[in-house]
């Protein structure tokens, strides 16, 4: 309801009373009577129509006042002992009733209207910290605490999605996985959690915005490359990055699995188990050696090799 909408009845019945004498050639009687039909038909809308909020009680004596005034100015005419002038003594004080019962109508429509809008307001932005909590609590969850870098669960995840974008959308994908001489600390409080810290941030810093980092093990950290043509760049940025934390560059191993457009595609699972037999063939090699990044078919193989090697026969470290 629009601010200046209550004050109509009066003015229109004021212009009735001016504008009367001028176009019709009427007196007053007739202007307070196109008055008090305008309060009428306008308090009508405010306090009784169907849907209307329902007014205080206050308003609604008011109206009911004003309508009975309203009537009485009506029908006190139609008396055949009626004095003369009885209706417009009712029907001007009737009309100002029911428009100021109108006005108070509109006001107190508002009045809920903000307060609905406010409740709104406050209900959307409780909505919003629930769904705020309930992220935090899913990413606390699916992150390492002490490295700050995703969790196992947050790992296979994100890496079983790339998998799949990967394989829909024809695009290479790689990854690497860094095994540590010394196990991380999982208790970030510890002074050992520094260290943990640092070496999170190195992996954060060494891969794209796309790219997905993570801790699989106490010495073990993982890599997800979607969409990498070529692994060495994001390699010597981890190699730099890890030996500003302290640890020199022949200590952590890389290694790592590249799937190229057309696959194959194994699971996740099978990806990281391709990835862990090139980790092994790295510490084999000797220190300074180029980071072996197999081409996924090695890997496969590499496997399928290990499963056919009889027992007895010894595994790599």
């Amino acid at each position: 309801m629009r601010a200046w909408w209550p004050a109509l009845p009066p003015f229109a019945a004021l212009l009735a009373a001016l504008a009367a004498p001028a176009l019709l050639g009427a007196g007053w009687e007739a202007a307070l009577r196109a008055g008090a039909l305008v309060c009428l038909l306008h308090g009508t809308a405010a306090l009784l129509l169907p849907g209307a909020a329902r007014p205080a009680l206050a308003t609604r004596l008011t109206g009911a006042a004003g309508f009975a005034l309203l009537a009485a100015g009506a029908g006190l005419p139609l008396l055949p002992a009626a004095p003369r002038g009885v209706d417009l003594a009712c029907l001007l004080p009737g009309a100002m009733l029911l428009a100021a019962a109108a006005a108070r109508a509109g006001a107190e429509a508002r009045r809920l209207a903000a307060e609905a809008e406010s409740l709104r307001s406050r209900l959307a932005r409780r909505e919003g910290d629930v769904q705020a909590q309930a992220e935090r609590i899913r990413r606390l969850d699916l992150l390492d605490p002490a490295t700050g870098l995703l969790n196992r669960r947050g790992f296979s995840l994100a890496l079983e999605a790339a998998l799949g974008e990967c394989a829909e959308e024809e695009e290479p994908l790689a990854l690497l996985l860094v095994g540590l001489e010394e196990p991380l600390a999982t208790n970030p409080a510890t002074t050992e959690g520094r260290r943990a810290r640092l070496v999170g941030r190195a992996l954060q810093q060494a891969v794209r915005g796309s790219d997905q980092a993570g801790r699989w093990g106490a010495s073990l950290l993982a890599l997800l490359l979607p969409r990498c043509e070529d692994a060495r760049p994001a390699i010597e940025r981890l190699r730099r990055g890890l030996s500003e934390t302290g640890i020199p560059d022949e200590e952590p191993r890389i290694a790592g699995i590249h799937v190229g457009a057309r696959g194959p595609w194994p699971d996740g699972e099978t990806l990281l188990a391709a990835a862990r037999a090139a980790l092994d063939a790295a510490r084999r090699a000797p220190a300074g050696a180029e980071p072996p990044v197999w081409p996924v078919d090695w890997g496969l193989a590499s496997l399928e090799n290990a499963r056919r090697r009889p027992a007895g026969a010894g595994t790599a470290s």
